[in-house]
């Protein structure tokens, strides 16, 4: 009788280590997932005002004069913006690799 009973207490014991366990790693996903959702709402802003240059930009390059210097300009404005664009993407989670 007693050693059935200190082994429902050992059983008990380790289910509770367990749950507080995983409690403790649901916390710190959940707080990870905050973080993720922060840096994304953060990147969808900065690509929109992005976004919204590179059409500025496309505007000027057809609105503009044949001069081959403004046009060499503005191209080049153009192949920034684009790269500036594509950069984050090409490493989405290059600093959470630290974590």
């Amino acid at each position: 009788k007693i050693r059935n009973k200190q082994s429902a207490q050992e059983s008990r014991k380790k289910k509770k280590e367990y749950i507080d366990g995983l409690e403790t790693r649901m916390a710190a996903c959940n707080a990870h997932n905050q973080e993720l959702q922060r840096k994304v709402s953060q990147l969808e802003k900065c690509n929109m005002s992005l976004m919204e240059q590179l059409r500025r930009l496309q505007a000027m390059v057809m609105n503009s004069s044949n001069k081959p210097v403004q046009a060499g300009t503005c191209v080049l404005v153009l192949l920034l913006s684009f790269s500036l664009i594509l950069f984050p993407s090409l490493k989405p989670f290059s600093d959470t690799k630290a974590s």
